[in-house]
């Protein structure tokens, strides 16, 4: 077996149970999530970054065949290298707990997993999670060992910006014990009581106006105090308007970067933390904020169905 950074993980524990996870009433109608991604972008100080590029496909594809025996997952026929135009890719096609992972020319770093019953999604996460900080190690210790060599300095380099996100379609609103469908507009006049008109000025946000509207989307971001340091966190909705304005995307991002201030000393993230706790985006965030809190409050009164990647 390859050698592999595989650490100790210490926020397994805050890991909780299916069961209590989706203990909340959202969960009755929320059952699907579209889609995944935990991204890690890296500062561009190479020339030509093909080689380094190459060097951490080699590593990545390393230390997942470690992750997958350390997890007894085990199908390393299913592991596949890939190479998909500027990008090189390591993809476990397993039907339950496939994955990818992406390297891009620029540095980035990619972890992505298409769409599945939530249920399942949970737990491959509390599988594959606590080794993402191994693969965050590998790729900066490449990073180092190459820039290192090539100016003969010591330079420790950290990711600038990562994120982790989470993206549902809801679809098929309905008000409780009733079959009348209610189109998205129900739940952004929560948040949105004007739109401009025709003319510029703000008027009120009714179905009257969809004729005239191609679709609405809203974006909502705000700092929060996390074990990293201050992280963002954005609430993304687009309402379009096919299905008759029946649908809604919703996407919720947590994001890593350097705090904003007027002057420095601005605050960094600790990206080990960031990946460390891969507790505190998956409950703290998505459950509590976004799902519970959140979503509970937009679409009360509602009824929905949710969908693994398209509309019905």
């Amino acid at each position: 077996m390859p050698q592999s950074t595989l650490s100790q993980h210490g926020a397994d524990g805050f890991l909780l149970p299916w069961h209590e996870y989706s203990n909340d009433d959202i969960f009755v109608n929320l059952q699907n999530i579209r889609d995944f991604r935990v991204i890690a972008q890296y500062p561009h100080f190479l020339g030509d970054p093909k080689p380094l590029q190459e060097s951490i496909a080699d590593r990545l594809y390393e230390e997942t065949y470690a992750i997958l025996a350390a997890a007894k997952l085990n199908r390393f026929d299913s592991l596949k290298r890939l190479n998909e135009d500027n990008d090189l890719a390591i993809r476990y096609t397993d039907d339950d707990h496939g994955f990818v992972i992406v390297i891009s020319a620029d540095g980035t770093l990619k972890i992505s997993r298409t769409g599945s019953s939530l249920e399942r999604f949970y737990r491959w996460y509390t599988m594959f999670m606590p080794h993402m900080n191994d693969l965050v190690a590998a790729v900066t210790q490449e990073y180092e060992g190459a820039l290192n060599r090539r100016h003969g300095s010591e330079l420790r380099v950290t990711p600038t910006r990562a994120t982790y996100g989470f993206s549902f379609l809801l679809h098929t609103f309905k008000k409780a014990a009733g079959r009348k469908r209610e189109r998205n507009s129900r739940l952004l006049n929560v948040l949105l009581t004007k739109v401009p008109g025709k003319d510029g000025h703000l008027v009120s946000f009714t179905e009257d106006l969809f004729p005239e509207l191609g679709r609405v989307d809203i974006s909502i971001s705000r700092w929060n105090s996390s074990p990293a340091g201050i992280v963002r966190e954005v609430f993304n909705m687009e309402a379009p308007s096919n299905r008759d304005y029946g649908a809604l995307w919703l996407d919720f991002s947590f994001i890593g970067e350097t705090a904003g201030s007027e002057a420095p000393p601005r605050e960094i993230v600790d990206f080990d933390a960031f990946f460390g706790r891969y507790d505190i985006p998956i409950n703290d965030f998505l459950q509590r904020h976004c799902l519970s809190n959140f979503l509970s409050n937009l679409t009360e009164g509602l009824t929905f169905e949710s969908s693994t990647g398209w509309l019905p």
